[in-house]
């Protein structure tokens, strides 16, 4: 009865100990939401240890597809929640529909220097998108 108690003792005991190792290794998130279509990260330390959200409110152009020389003289419809569907939205008091198109913008202020690498981790999800980061295409899927 002693060795049956023990044994269970030193399972939990392990499981406790794996879960705080995992905790502690874990990669952290920092939540800094994005505001009127800007995320600013200046004054961050950017490094492989640290993933910065990009929740928050986007610029949002509906159905316009603009790339960047449009999108300096253009002025956004909505700013919106980031992540969420654009059947959410509404414009002119009435909301969007579930098919359609748009152009959401973020703007990402930092303070490391030009030419540094940074990584974006983009998850899956099914719509069609095209991602410029300076003009430059990064990503694409369907049309």
């Amino acid at each position: 009865m002693i060795q049956r108690k023990l044994k269970y003792a030193i399972f939990f005991a392990v499981l406790i100990l794996l879960f705080i190792i995992s905790a502690l290794i874990s990669v952290p998130y920092k939540m800094i939401p994005a505001e009127n279509g800007t995320l600013d990260l200046s004054g961050q330390y950017l490094n492989e240890k640290v993933i910065f959200k990009l929740d928050g409110q986007w610029e949002f152009f509906w159905s316009k597809l603009l790339d960047e020389p449009k999108l300096c003289s253009a002025n956004p419809d909505l700013y919106v929640k980031v992540p969420d569907t654009w059947n959410k939205y509404e414009m002119n008091g009435e909301k969007l529909p579930g098919q359609g198109y748009a152009t959401y913008r973020l703007h990402i202020v930092t303070d490391v220097d030009a030419g540094t690498r940074l990584g974006l981790r983009i998850k899956t999800f099914s719509s069609a998108y095209q991602l410029y980061i300076d003009d430059k295409l990064i990503a694409s899927a369907g049309q």
